[in-house]
C-alpha cells in the first residue's frame, strides 16, 4: 500500500538565510506567526510578507513561485511555517523551507529586522 504521508517541509538555518539575503538572492521571506504571537512583537524580519496562518489558501498566489520561499513563526519547533511550507510545496511551489528556530532564533541572533507595517 502506498504511503500517502504529508511531504515533509525543509529547514533552513538562520545563518543561510541571512547568508542569501547578504548576497541579495531573490528570496521570499513570509510572517506566518500566529496572531498571538505576531501582535505581540513590534518587529518582523527585514523585507518579510505578513499572510496569517489562516489566510494561506487564500492568498498564497501572492507570493511568487518562481524563487525561494522561507516562511517563519515564532519557533522553536517551526510547526506553523512546516504546515505552511508543506501547502506551498503541495500546490507547486519548489524551493519551500521553513526557518529552524523562528523568529525567537533570527532575532537572538541579532539579524535584519524591521518594524511590522503600521506598527
Amino acid at each position: 500500500m502506498a504511503s500517502t504521508a504529508p511531504q515533509q517541509a525543509p529547514r533552513t538555518r538562520a545563518e543561510e538565510l541571512r547568508a542569501l539575503m547578504d548576497e541579495d538572492q531573490a528570496t521570499t521571506v513570509v510572517d506566518v506567526r500566529q496572531p498571538a504571537s505576531y501582535n505581540s512583537s513590534p518587529l518582523t524580519i527585514l523585507g518579510a510578507v505578513r499572510i496569517p496562518p489562516d489566510e494561506i489558501a487564500q492568498r498564497y498566489r501572492e507570493i511568487p513561485p518562481d524563487q525561494p520561499v522561507v516562511t517563519f513563526c515564532t519557533g522553536p519547533h517551526e510547526t506553523t511555517s512546516a504546515r505552511v511550507a508543506r501547502f506551498l510545496l503541495e500546490h507547486g511551489y519548489r524551493h519551500v523551507s521553513a526557518l529552524q528556530g523562528g523568529f525567537n532564533t533570527w532575532e537572538a541572533l541579532g539579524y535584519p529586522t524591521e518594524e511590522k507595517s503600521g506598527a
